[in-house]
């Protein structure tokens, strides 16, 4: 049986710290203080959107109380389980029953190519180079990879290069995950990765639709 997966993304393009301010009562203190942690408004307002976005995701009473795995990756006891992920002007959370992680990724002007030769398999660089669209290669392979990450739940702490990202299934120890590319906004790319066959929708929401969400 497939995996269910809804991705609910928020562009953030014309929001600011007065327009999110009502935002804020929906979230724990804890979750607070972690997004004022972050020193640029534009970040602290991406993760607000996120934590919001998982918050009336759950359909629980609000606040809802987030806990952190050994990797410090939030979840919610009882779940759904859920995976936020942001870049550029856009936030996006995946939820499922099942473990799911989600990464966007803004196609920004790097020198992608050296890069991909450092933290990259080999035979993903040469399928970069051969590509008829090599950067977005690049990037629907770095959100793989980070999909996977996110799935997993060991955040950063597992080798990047060791996680083969071309194939639409792939088996990391004893588990197995799976790949799925959504189309997104043109200029991005969107990887979900799950335990199972994916099957995904994307919704988008307004921002003032959001505090209606939560009712």
């Amino acid at each position: 049986m497939s995996q269910q997966v809804v991705v609910r993304a928020v562009s953030i393009l014309e929001l600011n710290e007065e327009k999110v301010a009502p935002f804020w009562a929906l979230l724990e203190k804890e979750q607070q203080s972690y997004v004022l942690s972050h020193k640029d408004s534009r970040d602290r307002i991406r993760s607000l959107i996120g934590y919001v976005l998982a918050s009336v995701s759950a359909k629980k009473p609000l606040p809802v109380h987030f806990e952190k795995g050994p990797y410090g990756k939030p979840f919610i006891e009882g779940g759904p389980k859920f995976s936020i992920s942001h870049s550029g002007s856009y936030v996006v959370c995946a939820i499922s029953n099942e473990e799911v992680g989600v990464d966007v990724q803004r196609h920004t002007e790097i020198d992608y190519l050296p890069i991909a030769e450092r933290f990259y398999q080999k035979e993903e660089v040469k399928a970069i180079q051969e590509a008829e669209h090599p950067k977005l290669t690049f990037f629907q392979i770095w959100a793989k990879k980070e999909a996977l990450l996110k799935c997993s739940g060991v955040g950063l702490s597992r080798d990047f290069e060791k996680i083969p990202a071309l194939t639409e299934q792939v088996k990391q120890g004893k588990e197995r995950f799976y790949f799925l590319n959504l189309p997104f906004v043109m200029g991005y790319s969107l990887a979900l990765c799950g335990k199972n066959e994916l099957e995904a929708r994307l919704e988008w929401i307004h921002p003032d639709d959001l505090l209606k969400l939560a009712k």
